[in-house]
């Protein structure tokens, strides 16, 4: 079969999209479309180096007859490792009361013997997609501890709030499960807000950690 892909320049480097995924929803101002368009880099050297995500929100689909309307789009937000977005896990969520709609976007690699694993949200703001939020998934040092003790393997359920009342955007709940060493870490939970001043959310002071290299949300 034939596929169906654009190249997007930035800078010196090239990128070659496809894999559309879409989402189609009715909302109170009439129906919704999600599109997000992901593709590789068509030369990369190095671990770091990320594929490219292209994010589009359109309206006018309830009468076929008339033109796509563009309410926000960003058709170059770098995520991945390898120059791939082949491994990313990919979420469509409800992030708001008034039908605020967006992505979840798992990517993670294992660097050195410690494997990170992040989510990032990917909202709509304005005319543009923003990536409001990079919360943990999975962190494993594995590869590189030697000792029982220094060994820690640790899982974060994610799940979106969405009983909370009087919010513009639905706190995250994040649960946090594994071991670290011989200690038995069972459901420690954490509340993600959405910082408005910030526009993004922003992760709590005690779920931050320099061994577990959760730093991100600021």
């Amino acid at each position: 079969p034939k596929r169906h892909a654009w190249r997007y320049n930035r800078g010196d480097t090239s990128y070659l999209l496809d894999h559309v995924v879409g989402k189609r929803v009715k909302t109170v101002n009439g129906t919704r479309a999600y599109v997000l368009a992901r593709g590789n880099r068509e030369s990369f050297d190095c671990h770091t180096c990320g594929g490219l995500i292209g994010a589009f929100l359109f309206d006018s689909l309830d009468d076929f007859a008339k033109p796509l309307h563009l309410i926000s789009g960003s058709p170059g937000i770098e995520v991945g490792f390898w120059g791939s977005t082949a491994a990313l896990d990919i979420q469509f969520a409800r992030f708001g009361p008034d039908d605020y709609f967006g992505w979840i976007i798992r990517s993670g690699s294992t660097f050195q013997g410690y494997t990170v694993v992040n989510a990032l949200f990917l909202l709509p703001s304005g005319r543009d997609f923003v990536i409001a939020g990079n919360v943990p998934v999975s962190r494993d040092n594995a590869g590189a501890c030697t000792a029982p003790a220094d060994c820690y393997d640790l899982e974060f359920d994610l799940k979106i709030d969405d009983s909370a009342s009087g919010a513009k955007l639905y706190p995250v709940i994040l649960t946090k499960s594994g071991h670290d060493g011989i200690k038995i870490i069972k459901k420690d939970q954490y509340r993600i807000a959405f910082d408005s001043s910030k526009a993004k959310y922003v992760l709590p002071g005690s779920l931050k950690s320099v061994r577990y290299n959760i730093t991100g949300g600021d």
